[in-house]
C-alpha cells in the first residue's frame, strides 16, 4: 500500500513538470555514497523504447566521471512469480535482456564513448532493485511512466514508490525523446531514404 500512495511535493512536480525533474532526499549528501567509483544508476523496463532514459543516465555519468550501472528486472504477479520461471529460463531471460540492452547502449555512439557500463538484468521486483541500489549510487536515473493517455500523473508506483524510498538524488525524464525523434527514428528514415 505504501507505494500506491505518495503525498510529497516532489511527486506532484515530477508527475506533472514538462522537464526532467531532481529529487535530493533530505537526509542525502555526497559523503553518504558507499562504494569504491562513482555509480549512475539506470533502471530500465522495454529496452528498445529505453533511449531518452538511456542517454540522460550516460550524460550524467560522463558528467560525473561515474560508472553507468544499467539495471532491468522483471517479475510476476506474486503468486505466480516463483512457479513461472525455472532458474535456466531465468537466466535464458536475462541474457536476451541484457543483449538488447547493449544495442541500445551501442546506438548511443558518442554520448557514451568513454563511459564504463556495467548491464544487470534479473529476476527481482523493479521498485526493490532500484531502492536498494540507491544506497550504492551517486545517482538514479528513471524514466516518468509512459501513460497511455495524455492526462493524469505520469508517475507509476515504481517511480512513486521510488522517490519516496529512495537514499540517493533521483533524476526523472520523460521516456519518449523529444518531438519523438529518436535515433532510432533517424536511422529508419536513412534507411529509407538510401535503401541498400
Amino acid at each position: 500500500m505504501m507505494r500506491v500512495v505518495t503525498r510529497s511535493v516532489s511527486s506532484g512536480v515530477a508527475a506533472r513538470a514538462r522537464v526532467p525533474v531532481v529529487s535530493v532526499p533530505t537526509h542525502w549528501s555526497p559523503a553518504r555514497t558507499r562504494g569504491d567509483f562513482p555509480t549512475v544508476t539506470v533502471g530500465i523496463d522495454v529496452p528498445d523504447r529505453a533511449e531518452p532514459v538511456l542517454r540522460a543516465a550516460a550524460a550524467e555519468a560522463t558528467s560525473r566521471g561515474a560508472v553507468l550501472r544499467v539495471l532491468h528486472t522483471w517479475s510476476f504477479p506474486s503468486a505466480y512469480d516463483d512457479i513461472i520461471l525455472t532458474r535456466t529460463e531465468s537466466e535464458e531471460w536475462a541474457g536476451r535482456a541484457t543483449a538488447e540492452i547493449q544495442t541500445e547502449i551501442d546506438m548511443l555512439g558518442d554520448d557514451v564513448a568513454g563511459v564504463p557500463v556495467q548491464i544487470e538484468a534479473r529476476h527481482a521486483y523493479a521498485a526493490d532493485a532500484l531502492i536498494d541500489a540507491s544506497r550504492e549510487t551517486t545517482m538514479l536515473v528513471i524514466g516518468r511512466h509512459d501513460a497511455l493517455v495524455p492526462i493524469g500523473s505520469h508517475l507509476g508506483p515504481i517511480a512513486r514508490a521510488v522517490l519516496r524510498e529512495a537514499e540517493c538524488p533521483v533524476l526523472l525524464v520523460d521516456p519518449r525523446p523529444a518531438h519523438g525523434w529518436s535515433r532510432r527514428s533517424q536511422k529508419a528514415a536513412q534507411t529509407a531514404a538510401h535503401p541498400v
